[in-house]
């Protein structure tokens, strides 16, 4: 196992064992519902409308990767991956992703990522991370944009597109993603 990959797998690892408690989380206790709210299905849902959130998230990804650039020539793939969210509060959480492209692509990133939610099921995230690839292990750096649509109380599903810059250049990912959270 080469040196890069130590940082991702001990990211993983910390994620996977700081799942010690299925503990759904809340801002606040939920206010009384008003009359409107007792027969419109809303119960879930905190004061101002914001829905709850869970603790922990974990979503499994199905897309496609794609890349246009000079060194790689134009090239797609098939990419699915799985990532990990460990929310500190209604806003900001961290954890890590890892996905793998096939096809022409034949790659795998890992990414430590910074989770931010400014509204409702909007969701921005970015991070560091390394690409492993036949050209070899490089640097990268995501950025990330989705919205998560609740399906339930546990679970979600979202549109995702991601931006990895690796050595000056850009690799498209996009795709489905399909969460839980508990």
């Amino acid at each position: 196992m080469t040196r890069p990959l130590l940082a991702p797998i001990g990211l993983l690892a910390l994620a996977v064992l700081s799942v010690s408690s299925p503990v759904r989380a809340t801002e606040a206790e939920p206010a009384e519902p008003h009359e409107h709210e007792a027969h419109s299905g809303h119960e879930g849902q905190a004061a101002h409308g914001e829905h709850d959130f869970h603790r922990h998230h974990i979503g499994l990804i199905i897309g496609g990767a794609s890349t246009a650039e000079e060194s790689r020539g134009d090239t797609t793939g098939f990419t699915a991956g799985l990532d990990y969210e460990y929310r500190f509060n209604r806003w900001v959480g961290v954890g890590p992703v890892a996905e793998v492209a096939t096809g022409d692509l034949r790659e795998a990133a890992f990414v430590g990522t910074f989770f931010f939610h400014p509204w409702r099921g909007l969701l921005f995230a970015v991070g560091p991370g390394v690409e492993i690839s036949s050209h070899g292990n490089e640097y990268l750096t995501r950025l990330a944009l989705g919205y998560q649509f609740p399906i339930g109380s546990r679970f979600t599903i979202a549109p995702d597109f991601s931006v990895d810059i690796v050595n000056r250049e850009a690799v498209f990912v996009y795709g489905v993603a399909f969460g839980i959270g508990f």
